[in-house]
């Protein structure tokens, strides 16, 4: 295939052994071709459009995502100042450099990272982004006429949604699968060897239904046992966020069908119901809904292993520290443990250190320009952050593996981190 001959995808251009495949599901609102502008140093160029409907009066449409990248010189800046630098620019994607790395970060603040579309003459918005290979999660801004705003997906991407939560992130894989190290564990397979999601409720644990995002692999058979993983969403999420931003199952299907890890069942639950407000989750009620309601509810209605061997457990920022919690208090409960970006300020007691040293190594991981990696927290009697943790953890001769990734609070890092933790810790 010509370089320069347009590529169109839904979600992504993906290597399989050599040839460049299509997909035939076309996504006409993404256009990813190779970089042809001299100016710019991403490998792709990247056209995102937007059609409004004809009776929508819109003065202005913008594009946003995590289209953010750093220099290390940044990130040891961010380190220096003991993660509390937010002042720190990130690049946008005209200024890319392949030696940046992408990160979230500020994005709410940096109008930079706004890009405005231009109306054209066949009344579709469009604007062109540089993009390197990886993952991306995006959506438009809408500004009407009477100056009113609204967040949306691209509605030709449309992200996962059931009817107790809505997501409005579009996801975009953007060049060759092995090109994006951990990241190309998302790319969507394209030999249809893929599992399915479906929405469940159960009885929780203050006796009110509740929602499951459920992951069940290609080729599942109810008349097998299946381990099973849960994944935690963080702070402001719910069983949503991993399925569209996380991707988690395309980066269960490719795990899998790589044979990396056996066919797995995965789970995402909404802890945040659990909570006193933002970042004050109720770790212990959280624990015993898990044990006593979410995880017989799956043994009973799937194809779910029982036994610790057959469970494990991660997460991301508040859901880090829901892991660090479980593996704390309830370790002997799960197969292994995935800590990403959170820590719980609570220490293991004497019993409980004692079984930590004899039990399975937890994987933890997290950004170098990561929030939770050190923040006004470490050192304090209340110290959340993932090198306080560690820290600890080798004061007491406590086994685990910890991965420091470049990359910010954000889904580059969890992705991967999702990814290695399959590939490399569990079955």
């Amino acid at each position: 295939m010509h370089p320069h001959v347009l590529m169109r995808v839904h979600f992504c251009i993906q290597r399989i052994n050599i040839a460049i495949l299509r997909r035939e599901e076309i996504m006409k609102s993404v256009i990813i071709r190779k970089n042809s502008n001299p100016g710019w140093k991403a490998p792709y160029e990247v056209t995102f459009s937007f059609k409004p409907a004809e009776d929508d009066d819109i003065a202005k449409v913008e594009l946003t995502g995590d289209f953010q990248f750093m220099t290390q010189t940044q990130a040891d800046g961010f380190f220096r100042q003991n993660g509390t630098d937010f002042g720190i620019t990130p690049y946008n994607p005209y200024q890319y450099s392949p030696e940046m790395f992408s990160c979230e970060f500020n994005i709410r603040k940096s109008p930079e990272h706004l890009f405005e579309m231009k109306k054209e003459e066949d009344g579709v918005y469009r604007t062109v982004l540089p993009l390197p290979d990886g993952q991306f999660h995006y959506w438009f801004i809408l500004t009407r006429a009477d100056g009113t705003t609204e967040e949306i997906c691209d509605p030709e991407n449309p992200s996962y949604t059931n009817e107790w939560h809505t997501y409005f992130h579009s996801r975009l894989s953007v060049g060759e699968r092995d090109k994006a190290g951990y990241e190309g564990y998302a790319f969507p397979r394209l030999d249809k060897k893929c599992g399915r999601i479906v929405f469940d409720r159960y009885k929780g644990l203050d006796g009110k239904m509740q929602c499951l995002g459920i992951y069940l692999p290609y080729g599942y058979d109810s008349s097998k046992k299946y381990p099973v993983v849960y994944v935690s969403h963080g702070g402001s999420g719910n069983e949503l966020d991993w399925l569209n931003s996380g991707a988690m199952a395309q980066v269960f299907d490719n795990a899998i069908a790589s044979g990396e890890i056996v066919p797995v069942i995965g789970v995402t639950m909404d802890h945040g119901y659990y909570s006193i407000g933002f970042g004050q989750w109720k770790f212990e009620e959280i624990a015993q809904n898990l044990l006593k309601h979410i995880i017989p509810f799956m043994e009973e209605k799937y194809s779910a292993a029982p036994g610790a061997e057959n469970r494990a457990f991660c997460g991301l920022s508040m859901g880090g520290m829901t892991t660090s919690y479980l593996y704390i208090h309830y370790h002997r409960e799960f197969f292994n443990f995935g800590i990403f970006s959170g820590s719980d300020s609570v220490r293991p007691n004497e019993e409980e250190t004692k079984i930590l040293k004899e039990g399975t190594a937890p994987y933890i991981t997290c950004g170098c320009t990561d929030i939770a990696f050190v923040n006004p927290s470490y050192r304090t009697d209340h110290d959340i952050t993932t090198l306080g943790l560690v820290e600890w953890l080798d004061a007491h001769d406590i086994p685990y593996v910890f991965s420091l990734k470049n990359g910010a609070h954000d889904f580059h890092i969890w992705i991967q981190a999702l990814a290695e933790f399959l590939t490399k810790y569990l079955w």
